[in-house]
């Protein structure tokens, strides 16, 4: 059996370690694992697959009332002022020889303890700031250095966690568990944080993930949770999304000199010709995943990064790397203040119900950004849920000036009747709708359709969709001179405007063969291109047939054929405005 936690580590003996994942063996339907908390309080969800078996549980990792400690030095020194041997290299025997006799002052200190029901976490520093490391660099969150690697020590292993991570001097933190089960805890703090309160299931359009400095706090009235959060700090925001090659190695990003530890790298996977349908969104972790050069502004991944990929009824994929960051500009004198009101419906589990409000106000001199939106899930038993969401924007554009918009989805899905699954979707865009520090979607753009699948027996089923899409965008112009390629920018030219539609129409069969599967898909096509002079517009159908069986653990083998039903040339997939 196969145990994958949210967060948190399984400790002890894997049955299996050479496989992914904590393997253990049960023996008569029963097993014992130990998960190790981490240091911050969550909630957590355990996935366990057992052969073509599949369980969920939760448990909620609570704050520790740890005993106190307090630890420091307080250092007084009197003497020449560049034979400091324990300070910093760059202040010993000093370029200007200027060796004059002076009192030094140096103090630094770290606590953690109780205050009442809270726990109270802080540090200073008065000579530097608390993530600064060896090298003088300051990263967000702290760079781990090779002193600070995992280490044997007795058999065991000993590891190093960030604190009170800070870019600054100074670090606090009052955090408290609620005793409310599925929540978060409340805390106020000043240092380091994610936003993972401004990204949850129903957010898209208002989500925000950022890696920040400053004040954050969180507080459950109740049901209604509260969160607000304010940034300093903050350089010039951008977004990056490179198509892989195929290949391990570097990419390069569009920008030099980024903060450090302000990135967030997401491979996204998506329809082919098809921007702003993304089907599979997953973040990457510095260190396992890729490695970053803040100066060069290069991403190294170790492994290879397919650019395509088929889904389980044929559709061609592609990857996407998407990358956001901060980087170092002459408007660097940034803020960021963001506010947000959840309030809680039901706390069952695989049944969470609730309605939210985000507001997020971002300042960079000349150029703003304001975003705010209301958003909702509700279950619809324990296998349905209902998505709604609204978002509205204003920003400060580089070409156009001031621009503002509105964006707005409503999603469903969940059993129709016994061994009837459908899901329906309705999704809109403005042209002038912004959020960079979200999944990616196409502005100018509307898209709905719904999908039934049926279970005939249990070796069959069938399935039915339909989709429909238009796009009224700007498409951006496209960049064939060296000045138009290396020139950094935060959004592209407009190019050529876009009003066209596509409607597809799709039923299938697929019968499991044993192991093996056969998909067979009729899809219709309708294409119309409203630009005058458009050869772009036009009717297609085809027959799609796949075989997969799996010959090992790692290895399957697929077949398929797509087979052209109609006389017309399909003139291929409409152009979509980005």
């Amino acid at each position: 059996m196969v145990m994958i936690p949210t967060a948190g580590e399984f400790v002890g003996k894997d049955f299996k370690p050479d496989e992914p994942g904590f393997q253990v063996e049960a023996k008569a339907g029963q097993f014992t694992a130990i998960l190790r908390s981490q240091l911050k309080a969550e909630t957590v969800r355990i996935r366990a697959i057992a052969n073509d078996l599949e369980a969920f549980t939760q448990l909620q990792f609570e704050t520790a009332l740890r005993p106190s400690l307090v630890s420091g030095v307080i250092d007084l020194r009197l003497g020449a002022r560049g034979t400091n041997y324990y300070g910093s290299f760059r202040d010993f025997l000093p370029p200007d020889k200027d060796n004059r006799t002076q009192l030094d002052f140096h103090s630094a200190i770290f606590a953690t303890g109780a205050v009442g029901e809270w726990l109270f976490t802080g540090a200073y520093n008065s000579s530097r700031n608390l993530n600064e490391d060896c090298n003088c660099d300051n990263r967000l969150f702290k760079t781990y250095q090779f002193s600070e690697q995992n280490y044997p020590v007795y058999g065991d292993s000993s590891k190093v966690d960030a604190t009170a991570p800070s870019i600054d001097s100074f670090f606090l933190r009052f955090e408290r568990s609620t005793r409310i089960p599925g929540s978060d805890p409340d805390y106020a703090m000043w240092g380091d944080y994610n936003t993972e309160e401004f990204a949850r299931q129903s957010q898209q359009f208002t989500s925000i993930t950022r890696q920040l400095h400053g004040f954050k706090a969180n507080y459950n009235l109740g049901n209604l949770q509260i969160t607000g959060l304010y940034g300093n700090h903050l350089e010039g925001f951008q977004r990056d999304t490179i198509p892989p090659d195929g290949t391990s190695g570097y990419y390069f990003l569009s920008r030099r000199l980024l903060q450090p530890g302000s990135e967030n790298v997401f491979i996204e996977l998506e329809e082919l010709n098809r921007p702003g349908t993304v089907l599979e969104r997953k973040q990457l972790n510095r260190g396992p995943d890729y490695e970053i050069d803040y100066d060069r502004g290069t991403l190294l991944f170790r492994e290879p990064i397919l650019r395509t990929d088929i889904d389980q009824t044929g559709q061609v994929l592609v990857r996407r790397i998407v990358v956001s960051y901060q980087y170092d500009s002459q408007n660097s004198d940034g803020n960021i203040f963001a506010g947000r009101l959840q309030y809680k419906l039901s706390r069952k589990l695989n049944q969470e119900s609730w309605i939210g409000a985000t507001y997020v106000q971002e300042n960079h001199g000349v150029r703003d950004f304001q975003l705010y939106g209301a958003d909702a899930l509700i279950a619809l038993g324990d296998q349905g849920k209902l998505i709604a969401e609204y978002a509205h924007s204003s920003n400060d554009s580089d070409v156009v000036g001031k621009v503002r918009g509105d964006a707005y989805r409503l999603e469903a899905e969940g059993q129709i009747a016994n061994g009837i699954l459908g899901r329906a979707y309705y999704r809109f865009a403005d042209t002038g709708f912004a959020n960079n520090a979200t999944i990616s979607f196409v502005p100018g753009q509307t898209r709905y359709g719904a999908q039934v699948t049926a279970k005939l027996t249990s070796s069959t089923n069938v399935r039915a969709q339909y989709d429909h899409e238009d796009n009224f965008g700007i498409a951006p112009q496209p960049l064939d001179t060296f000045e138009e390629l290396f020139a950094p920018r935060s959004e592209a030219i407009p190019g050529s405007n876009v009003d066209n539609s596509l409607t597809t129409i799709s039923a299938g069969i697929q019968q499991r063969l044993g192991s093996a599967t056969l998909d067979v898909d009729w899809i219709h096509r309708h294409r119309e291109d409203r630009i005058p002079d458009s050869a772009l517009s036009g009717d297609s159908d085809q027959l799609r047939s796949r075989f997969s069986v799996p010959i090992a653990k790692n290895l399957t083998f697929q077949a398929q054929n797509e087979l052209s039903l109609s006389s017309q040339k399909d003139p291929g997939r409409c152009i979509m405005a980005v």
